[in-house]
Protein backbone atom coordinates (compact mmCIF):
# COMPACT_ATOMS: atom_id res chain seq x y z
CA UNK A 1 0.00 0.00 0.00
CA UNK A 2 1.33 3.43 -0.86
CA UNK A 3 2.21 6.09 1.65
CA UNK A 4 -0.69 8.18 0.37
CA UNK A 5 -3.05 5.56 1.75
CA UNK A 6 -1.24 4.42 4.92
CA UNK A 7 0.09 7.76 6.06
CA UNK A 8 -0.02 8.70 9.78
CA UNK A 9 -3.30 10.52 9.08
CA UNK A 10 -4.87 7.09 8.74
CA UNK A 11 -3.95 6.11 12.31
CA UNK A 12 -5.41 8.91 14.46
CA UNK A 13 -6.81 6.44 17.01
CA UNK A 14 -3.30 5.38 18.08
CA UNK A 15 -2.14 8.97 18.09
CA UNK A 16 -4.93 9.93 20.49
CA UNK A 17 -4.14 7.12 22.96
CA UNK A 18 -2.17 7.77 26.10
CA UNK A 19 1.20 6.03 26.17
CA UNK A 20 -0.03 3.56 28.78
CA UNK A 21 -3.18 2.67 26.80
CA UNK A 22 -1.16 2.24 23.64
CA UNK A 23 1.38 0.09 25.49
CA UNK A 24 -1.34 -2.22 26.83
CA UNK A 25 -2.81 -2.53 23.32
CA UNK A 26 0.60 -3.37 21.85
CA UNK A 27 1.32 -5.93 24.57
CA UNK A 28 -1.97 -7.67 23.77
CA UNK A 29 -0.99 -7.72 20.10
CA UNK A 30 2.40 -9.26 20.94
CA UNK A 31 0.77 -12.13 22.82
CA UNK A 32 -1.61 -12.55 19.86
CA UNK A 33 1.43 -13.29 17.70
CA UNK A 34 1.91 -9.91 16.02
CA UNK A 35 5.54 -9.19 14.92
CA UNK A 36 7.43 -5.92 15.37
CA UNK A 37 6.77 -4.78 11.81
CA UNK A 38 3.00 -4.81 12.40
CA UNK A 39 3.37 -3.08 15.78
CA UNK A 40 5.20 -0.21 14.09
CA UNK A 41 2.53 0.04 11.46
CA UNK A 42 -0.37 -0.07 13.94
CA UNK A 43 1.10 2.47 16.34
CA UNK A 44 2.86 4.86 13.99
CA UNK A 45 5.78 4.85 16.47
CA UNK A 46 9.42 3.90 16.02
CA UNK A 47 10.88 0.63 17.27
CA UNK A 48 12.90 2.43 19.95
CA UNK A 49 9.77 4.21 21.19
CA UNK A 50 7.81 0.97 21.43
CA UNK A 51 10.61 -0.71 23.38
CA UNK A 52 10.78 2.31 25.69
CA UNK A 53 7.01 2.07 26.31
CA UNK A 54 7.39 -1.60 27.15
CA UNK A 55 10.27 -0.84 29.53
CA UNK A 56 8.38 1.96 31.29
CA UNK A 57 5.23 -0.16 31.57
CA UNK A 58 6.85 -2.43 34.15
CA UNK A 59 7.70 -1.13 37.60
CA UNK A 60 11.02 -2.99 37.37
CA UNK A 61 12.63 -3.03 33.90
CA UNK A 62 13.99 -6.42 32.87
CA UNK A 63 11.69 -8.15 35.33
CA UNK A 64 10.35 -11.61 34.46
CA UNK A 65 7.19 -10.22 32.80
CA UNK A 66 9.21 -7.75 30.72
CA UNK A 67 11.64 -10.46 29.59
CA UNK A 68 8.73 -12.79 28.76
CA UNK A 69 7.17 -10.09 26.56
CA UNK A 70 10.40 -9.42 24.66
CA UNK A 71 10.97 -13.16 24.20
CA UNK A 72 7.49 -13.54 22.74
CA UNK A 73 8.09 -10.62 20.38
CA UNK A 74 11.36 -12.17 19.18
CA UNK A 75 9.49 -15.42 18.56
CA UNK A 76 6.85 -13.54 16.53
CA UNK A 77 9.56 -11.87 14.44
CA UNK A 78 11.31 -15.19 13.88
CA UNK A 79 8.11 -16.85 12.72
CA UNK A 80 7.46 -14.01 10.29
CA UNK A 81 11.00 -14.20 8.95
CA UNK A 82 10.74 -17.96 8.49
CA UNK A 83 7.38 -17.64 6.73
CA UNK A 84 8.87 -15.03 4.40
CA UNK A 85 11.86 -17.28 3.73
CA UNK A 86 9.57 -20.14 2.81
CA UNK A 87 7.30 -17.79 0.88
CA UNK A 88 4.41 -18.73 3.13
CA UNK A 89 3.32 -15.20 4.02
CA UNK A 90 -0.32 -14.88 2.91
CA UNK A 91 -0.81 -12.71 -0.15
CA UNK A 92 -2.91 -9.68 0.59
CA UNK A 93 -6.17 -9.53 -1.38
CA UNK A 94 -6.08 -7.33 -4.47
CA UNK A 95 -8.84 -5.08 -3.08
CA UNK A 96 -9.52 -2.89 -0.07
CA UNK A 97 -12.70 -2.71 1.98
CA UNK A 98 -14.60 0.48 2.77
CA UNK A 99 -17.27 0.23 5.43
CA UNK A 100 -19.22 2.15 8.05
CA UNK A 101 -20.65 2.03 11.57
CA UNK A 102 -23.65 -0.24 11.10
CA UNK A 103 -21.67 -2.87 9.19
CA UNK A 104 -18.82 -2.77 11.71
CA UNK A 105 -21.17 -3.30 14.64
CA UNK A 106 -23.11 -6.18 13.12
CA UNK A 107 -20.86 -7.88 10.58
CA UNK A 108 -17.26 -7.43 11.77
CA UNK A 109 -16.35 -11.09 11.18
CA UNK A 110 -17.56 -10.95 7.58
CA UNK A 111 -15.68 -7.71 6.94
CA UNK A 112 -12.40 -9.11 8.29
CA UNK A 113 -12.74 -12.58 6.76
CA UNK A 114 -10.94 -11.76 3.50
CA UNK A 115 -7.84 -10.35 5.20
CA UNK A 116 -8.10 -7.18 3.11
CA UNK A 117 -7.21 -3.79 4.56
CA UNK A 118 -10.27 -1.97 5.89
CA UNK A 119 -10.86 1.79 5.59
CA UNK A 120 -13.47 3.67 7.62
CA UNK A 121 -14.47 7.34 7.58
CA UNK A 122 -13.07 8.86 10.75
CA UNK A 123 -16.44 10.24 11.81
CA UNK A 124 -17.73 6.66 12.06
CA UNK A 125 -15.22 6.17 14.87
CA UNK A 126 -15.10 9.53 16.64
CA UNK A 127 -18.70 10.70 16.23
CA UNK A 128 -20.61 7.43 16.13
CA UNK A 129 -18.85 4.38 17.60
CA UNK A 130 -17.24 6.26 20.50
CA UNK A 131 -20.64 7.63 21.57
CA UNK A 132 -22.51 4.39 20.96
CA UNK A 133 -19.92 2.35 22.87
CA UNK A 134 -20.98 3.98 26.13
CA UNK A 135 -24.20 1.96 26.15
CA UNK A 136 -23.98 -0.54 23.28
CA UNK A 137 -21.87 -3.71 23.50
CA UNK A 138 -21.68 -4.16 19.73
CA UNK A 139 -20.24 -0.67 19.32
CA UNK A 140 -17.79 -1.27 22.17
CA UNK A 141 -16.57 -4.52 20.59
CA UNK A 142 -16.24 -2.87 17.17
CA UNK A 143 -14.23 -0.02 18.68
CA UNK A 144 -11.89 -2.44 20.45
CA UNK A 145 -11.29 -4.32 17.20
CA UNK A 146 -10.52 -1.09 15.34
CA UNK A 147 -8.05 -0.02 18.03
CA UNK A 148 -6.19 -3.33 18.07
CA UNK A 149 -6.29 -4.49 14.45
CA UNK A 150 -3.39 -3.16 12.33
CA UNK A 151 -5.33 -3.83 9.11
CA UNK A 152 -8.06 -1.29 9.96
CA UNK A 153 -7.52 2.39 9.13
CA UNK A 154 -9.75 5.41 9.47
CA UNK A 155 -9.45 8.50 7.34
CA UNK A 156 -10.68 12.05 7.58
CA UNK A 157 -13.21 12.37 4.77
CA UNK A 158 -13.44 15.78 3.17
CA UNK A 159 -15.98 16.61 0.51
CA UNK A 160 -14.13 16.50 -2.78
CA UNK A 161 -16.54 16.71 -5.66
CA UNK A 162 -13.81 15.69 -8.08
CA UNK A 163 -13.87 12.08 -6.84
CA UNK A 164 -17.62 11.68 -7.40
CA UNK A 165 -19.14 10.71 -10.72
CA UNK A 166 -22.66 11.57 -9.48
CA UNK A 167 -23.46 14.18 -6.81
CA UNK A 168 -27.24 14.24 -6.37
CA UNK A 169 -28.91 17.00 -4.42
CA UNK A 170 -29.84 16.28 -0.82
CA UNK A 171 -27.15 13.68 -0.11
CA UNK A 172 -26.83 13.16 3.66
CA UNK A 173 -23.53 14.28 5.16
CA UNK A 174 -22.58 10.82 6.48
CA UNK A 175 -23.51 9.21 3.14
CA UNK A 176 -21.29 11.76 1.41
CA UNK A 177 -18.36 10.84 3.67
CA UNK A 178 -18.68 7.11 3.07
CA UNK A 179 -19.12 7.43 -0.70
CA UNK A 180 -16.28 9.97 -0.85
CA UNK A 181 -13.92 7.46 0.80
CA UNK A 182 -15.01 4.72 -1.61
CA UNK A 183 -14.41 6.96 -4.61
CA UNK A 184 -11.06 8.14 -3.23
CA UNK A 185 -9.85 4.54 -2.98
CA UNK A 186 -11.03 3.94 -6.55
CA UNK A 187 -9.25 7.03 -7.87
CA UNK A 188 -6.05 5.65 -6.31
CA UNK A 189 -6.38 2.69 -8.71
CA UNK A 190 -7.58 0.32 -6.00
CA UNK A 191 -10.33 -2.21 -6.34
CA UNK A 192 -12.90 -1.60 -3.63
CA UNK A 193 -15.49 -3.68 -1.81
CA UNK A 194 -18.01 -1.53 0.07
CA UNK A 195 -19.88 -3.14 2.97
CA UNK A 196 -22.85 -1.20 4.35
CA UNK A 197 -26.13 -1.73 6.19
CA UNK A 198 -27.47 1.58 4.89
CA UNK A 199 -29.86 1.53 1.95
CA UNK A 200 -28.98 5.17 1.20
CA UNK A 201 -25.25 4.38 1.05
CA UNK A 202 -25.89 1.29 -1.07
CA UNK A 203 -28.01 3.13 -3.64
CA UNK A 204 -25.66 6.11 -3.82
CA UNK A 205 -22.63 3.85 -4.28
CA UNK A 206 -24.31 2.08 -7.19
CA UNK A 207 -25.19 5.41 -8.80
CA UNK A 208 -21.48 6.24 -9.02
CA UNK A 209 -21.22 3.66 -11.81
CA UNK A 210 -17.61 2.69 -11.11
CA UNK A 211 -17.89 -0.66 -12.84
CA UNK A 212 -16.32 -3.98 -11.89
CA UNK A 213 -13.56 -2.36 -9.81
CA UNK A 214 -16.11 -1.54 -7.09
CA UNK A 215 -18.36 -4.14 -5.49
CA UNK A 216 -21.17 -2.82 -3.32
CA UNK A 217 -22.58 -5.20 -0.69
CA UNK A 218 -25.73 -4.39 1.29
CA UNK A 219 -25.58 -6.32 4.57
CA UNK A 220 -28.58 -7.23 6.63
CA UNK A 221 -29.47 -4.63 9.23
CA UNK A 222 -30.85 -7.38 11.43
CA UNK A 223 -31.31 -5.51 14.70
CA UNK A 224 -32.66 -1.98 15.07
CA UNK A 225 -30.36 0.60 16.59
CA UNK A 226 -31.41 2.06 19.94
CA UNK A 227 -33.04 5.46 19.78
CA UNK A 228 -29.83 7.38 20.51
CA UNK A 229 -28.09 5.59 17.65
CA UNK A 230 -30.83 6.55 15.21
CA UNK A 231 -30.48 10.14 16.40
CA UNK A 232 -26.73 10.06 15.75
CA UNK A 233 -27.33 9.00 12.16
CA UNK A 234 -29.91 11.71 11.45
CA UNK A 235 -27.33 14.04 9.95
CA UNK A 236 -28.26 17.20 8.05
CA UNK A 237 -28.52 17.12 4.31
CA UNK A 238 -26.15 19.11 2.12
Amino acid sequence: MTNAITSPANKPMCQRMSNETMCKTLITMVYDGVPTEELLRASGRSKSTIYRLFREHYATPNCAAHKKLLKKLRENDAKMAEAQRLNLVPVKPSFVIVTETGALMKHMDKILASGAEVFIPQFCVTKELVKLSRHNNLAEEALEEIMSNPSIFHKICQLNEEVFTVIPEGMKTRVTGIISLMCEMWTNNLKVKLFTTSQDVYEMALKQGLGSDVEVVLLENYAPFPRIARKLFQTPRL
